[in-house]
């Protein structure tokens, strides 16, 4: 499902994600794109705060399902690929990895954060999805807690591309997939980080460590521990293990 994108620029949002929501209730059209140079109170995956600097592209884009309840992780899959590629697109010395389900990484430091929510229909079906997604454009604008834990396009590559180009490139990538999400499965395991590495999963309460497998047909991590294969639907894993 295609659209034609309309997108909002503001300067400063509390979120991007929220004020869509508000234009989605509102009736704003499939394909929406809401754009800001800054959110105060940015949120990520488990209801996190997401450090939301100037310096960066924080957008979200708005998708209107035809039919079902669409899978999260298979649109969180599809997001981050859009992402990636674009971002390569937009600057093309980077090579952006990815660490499942929902984070972009360069050279083992994060760049980017995605997260995805829907609205359910009172006939049980999607209403509408939003996609939001953080980029570190700028160095030397991120907290010095998430210094060595995060880079950014400019001090990964030395270019600083247009805010307003880059979002538009990730938002059409994303809705060439929205339709299908299923295919970004094959370009998003290429660019798994994880894949042969032992890594430390969390799964609410519960952690222990296992050896990263893959990704499954709906976007599940395969990990395998004491021989035994098991999927994750949900949870976290940490990067920060040996290989």
């Amino acid at each position: 499902m295609r659209a034609a994108l309309n997108r909002i620029c503001l300067d400063e949002v509390d979120s991007t994600s929220r004020y869509l929501r508000e234009q989605a209730e509102g009736g704003a059209e499939h394909g929406t794109l809401v754009v800001a140079a800054r959110q105060t109170a940015g949120r990520g995956r488990l209801d996190r705060r997401f450090e939301s600097p100037p310096g960066g592209l924080y957008l979200s884009l708005l998708l209107r399902p035809t039919s079902g309840v669409p899978d999260l992780t298979l649109l969180t899959v599809s997001a981050a690929l859009a992402a990636a590629e674009a971002i390569e697109e937009t600057v093309p010395s980077l090579r952006v990895g990815i660490k499942w389900v929902n984070d972009l990484y360069i050279d083992g430091r994060k760049l980017a954060g995605i997260l995805c929510e829907s609205a359910l229909s009172p006939e049980g079906g999607a209403e509408y999805v939003i996609v939001g997604i953080g980029v570190n454009l700028r160095r030397g604008v991120l907290p010095k807690e998430l210094e060595e834990i995060a880079t950014s396009i400019e001090e990964a590559s030395g270019a600083l591309p247009d805010p307003l180009l880059l979002a538009d490139a990730i938002a059409e990538r994303m809705l060439s997939l929205a339709h299908d999400p299923a295919l970004a499965l094959d370009g998003y395991r290429r660019r798994m980080i994880l894949v042969g590495r032992r890594a430390r999963v969390s799964e609410g309460e519960r952690s222990y460590t296992a050896r990263v497998i893959g990704v499954d047909g709906m976007g599940g991590l395969i990990v395998s521990r004491f021989g035994r294969r098991r999927v994750l639907r949900f949870g976290e894993v940490s990067l920060r293990c040996r290989k």
